[in-house]
């Protein structure tokens, strides 16, 4: 009867230190998805700030053109204007041929 329990016990303990492997093992995982997760959540921040900025940009853009097209004295001097500004050329990645730039 003795020896059985002493072999209980020594099951019991180590189920208990299995527990606590596993439950290490759980919360070393647990961090790395923590850690995973904050990195996540600070690159969807980034990413949604310069979103923010970008379509400010465009909206402002936008006003400027509608601003320009209502104008006519702005619009009239914008098509005499040679060269055209990069910032408002639609190919402005493109050379402009003189003969073209009207």
């Amino acid at each position: 009867a003795e020896e059985s329990r002493e072999d209980e016990v020594a099951k019991l303990q180590a189920e208990v230190a299995a527990l606590r492997t596993s439950n290490a093992a759980r919360g070393a995982r647990v961090e790395l998805l923590e850690t995973a997760r904050r990195d996540l959540q600070e690159k969807f921040s980034v990413a949604t700030a310069a979103a923010a900025e970008a379509n400010a940009a465009r909206d402002a853009a936008e006003k400027r053109i509608q601003e320009i097209m209502n104008d006519p004295e702005l619009f009239l001097a914008g098509r005499k204007a040679k060269p055209r500004p990069a910032s408002l050329s639609r190919a402005n990645s493109l050379p402009v041929h003189p003969a073209k730039a009207h």
